[in-house]
């Protein structure tokens, strides 16, 4: 009963942090978006550089999660956004490790919602699997 409680906490835990991620995902795909289409009117030329760091930052959170979840750390290969605009605006676009951040990030964009989906069968969960694991005293179906 222990073994099960600990994975049902660990499920639950690793539940919650996807979801607010891919929560944060959604938010933040829109403001990229947004610094996209003023980057292409010039007018938001300065903002790529920023929202290239806020992808990075997104990017890291879910290694760190990763990290915790597999016990495997998974390094960061950037190249330093820094100096002047043309600079920043080049290391930014050019670095390959933002590429497949950004590639990252529309794909959680996509299954994230499975995350946010999953919350609401998390309740049914805890309650299928509070009676068949402390009423009848079989293993986890759910979680």
């Amino acid at each position: 009963m222990r073994t099960t409680v600990r994975q049902a906490a660990r499920a639950t835990v690793q539940l919650a942090g996807a979801a607010v991620l891919a929560f944060g995902t959604y938010l933040f795909v829109t403001v990229l978006l947004f610094t996209g289409a003023a980057t292409l009117l010039v007018v938001g030329a300065g903002l790529l550089p920023e929202a290239v760091l806020l992808v990075r930052r997104m990017a890291g959170a879910k290694r760190r999660q990763v990290a915790a979840w597999t016990g495997r750390e998974i390094p960061e290969a950037y190249l330093p956004v820094t100096g002047t605009l043309r600079q920043r605006l080049r290391a930014a676009v050019s670095d390959p490790g933002t590429l497949s951040d950004l590639r990252w990030m529309f794909a959680y964009y996509a299954y994230g919602l499975l995350a946010v989906l999953a919350v609401p069968l998390w309740v049914a969960g805890l309650l299928v699997d509070g009676v068949w694991c402390g009423v009848l005293r079989r293993e986890a179906v759910v979680l």
